[in-house]
């Protein structure tokens, strides 16, 4: 089961995959495995977006003027994140100094076919 790991500072195209000659991602190279991305808050919400479609489908599809490739894209996406910005919330040696405020816009960057638990 291949298992690919990606941090925040991957591109939407390594991850989903895309370019002027269309490659596959790391959705697709995590094919019927697991996808972990660390720091997910972190990465873009539209990059979060994106993964929509193969979380949904199972493939991705990518389209461009010359050509349209679909590449197989079933695979199991683990996430990790802070629980607030500053890391300590619910921390029993260190004192969370995040508002409330803080914490639900950062929680917000996560959304659509997420879910966070």
């Amino acid at each position: 089961m291949p298992v690919t790991a990606q941090n925040y500072s991957a591109s939407s195209v390594s991850l989903i995959g895309g370019g002027t000659h269309p490659k596959p991602g790391e959705v697709s190279l995590a094919h019927r495995g697991v996808l972990f991305l660390d720091e997910m808050a972190e990465f873009a919400k539209k990059t979060l977006d994106m993964l929509r479609q193969p979380l949904e489908t199972g493939k991705v599809t990518i389209s461009r003027i010359s050509s349209t490739v679909t590449y197989p894209a079933d695979f199991i996406l683990l996430g990790a994140m802070n629980p607030c910005p500053c890391g300590y919330l619910g921390s029993r040696t260190h004192y969370c100094t995040c508002s409330p405020k803080q914490i639900q816009a950062y929680r917000n960057r996560v959304s659509g076919p997420i879910y966070l638990n």
